[in-house]
């Protein structure tokens, strides 16, 4: 609905009215989940790390009952990923139909998609949309997450509220603010008009990010020994120099980790795309609605299916060099070995030593 008063220009306060309404609901559950969050304790990562070990279910009826249980679970997630696996693969007739054989088993969906400029151009727009508001809303708040997580003071606190706007509005109410905002030229960038252009989706990216790469990046500044900051400083070392050779080092892990997050969380964005893509330039949500509806045919339908697995292939690519590597390589550190025991023969025993007759005292030094 506010989708559709927002086209028009006649109804547009309509929709903002609507998109307050929808606005002031979310600020409400999330001051009700603030408050909730005040009343306990909570760490972001466990200072020790430890490897799981798995526990034996000593009831036979209870193992049995939690491994049928945890198979059917896997059934229920895997399936659905397999399908849409093996119809990417299929024709038109099969998708169609709804019956799978080996006949109707092709290559062709990957090819029109992966070498076609309609197929492959929304992809394209996507990941370079995905990977520039991910870098930038990361590579924005790394130093600012520092500045309010060290210096807790009402600026700060207040700062850090109007940073958390756009976690509070929605995205219809977000997209509909930056419209308004900038279909007419604005002094604040340069008297241009950013509406209907490119760049004003990868604001709107950005804007969207920055509530929650700012918590994780406090927390991850959290979690860094306090002790280190403080060795370098009685050392001399400067605050820059301090962020820069052994805060930023420590964080650089959970930064990578936030920003595959957000990078695979935007690829497929549907809500603030809607609003605010460019007619010529389609990011991947759009064009996956479209095809769901219909509208491009069977091979629409079919593209989608192509999509929704370059998808998952990058989702995984990309959350496996973030955690995948890194776990590899601790599991692949060598321990030292244990420093043996001193053996007990090494040392006499006092008891023993007297039992020979020979004195426990040094000589003394002799007399001239």
């Amino acid at each position: 609905m506010i989708l559709t008063f927002t086209n028009s220009p006649t109804s547009r306060d309509l929709a903002a009215l609507l998109a307050v309404i929808l606005g002031l609901a979310t600020v409400l559950m999330l001051a009700v989940m603030t408050r909730l969050e005040k009343g306990g304790t909570y760490f972001s990562v466990s200072k020790v790390s430890s490897a799981l070990q798995k526990q034996q279910i000593g009831n036979p009826l209870a193992n049995a009952a939690v491994h049928v249980v945890a198979y059917l679970l896997f059934a229920v997630y895997t399936l659905p990923v397999l399908l849409i696996v093996l119809y990417s693969f299929a024709d038109g007739a099969a998708i169609q139909t709804g019956q799978l054989s080996l006949a109707n088993l092709t290559l062709d969906n990957y090819v029109r998609v992966l070498t076609e400029q309609s197929g492959l151009r929304p992809f394209i727009v996507s990941v370079v949309y995905s990977a520039l508001a991910a870098l930038i809303a990361v590579g924005g708040l790394l130093f600012v997450a520092r500045l309010l997580q060290k210096y807790r003071n009402w600026v700060s606190s207040a700062f850090e509220y109007l940073l958390h706007i756009p976690w509070i509005l929605p995205s219809a109410l977000l997209a509909l603010g930056l419209i308004i905002s900038y279909d007419h030229p604005n002094p604040l960038v340069g008297g241009a008009v950013l509406t209907g252009t490119t760049v004003i989706l990868l604001i709107a990216f950005v804007t969207v990010k920055i509530p929650f790469t700012l918590r994780m990046l406090k927390a991850s500044f959290a979690s860094v020994n306090s002790s280190l900051e403080e060795a370098a400083a009685i050392m001399g070392a400067r605050t820059l120099y301090v962020f820069r050779r052994i805060l930023l080092p420590l964080v650089l892990p959970a930064a990578a980790a936030i920003t595959a997050l957000n990078f695979n969380s935007l690829l497929d964005d549907y809500d603030t795309a809607i609003f605010l893509a460019h007619p010529l330039v389609q990011p991947l949500g759009l064009v996956i609605k479209a095809n769901t509806d219909g509208a491009e045919g069977v091979e629409g339908i079919a593209n989608t299916f192509v999509y929704t697995v370059l998808l998952m292939v990058i989702t995984g690519i990309t959350m496996y060099l973030v955690y995948g590597r890194s776990g590899r390589q601790g599991a692949g550190k060598k321990r030292l070995p244990a420093v043996p025991p001193a053996s007990s023969a090494a040392v006499p025993p006092p008891a023993a030593a007297s039992a020979s007759g020979e004195d426990s005292k040094p000589p003394a030094a002799p007399v001239r």
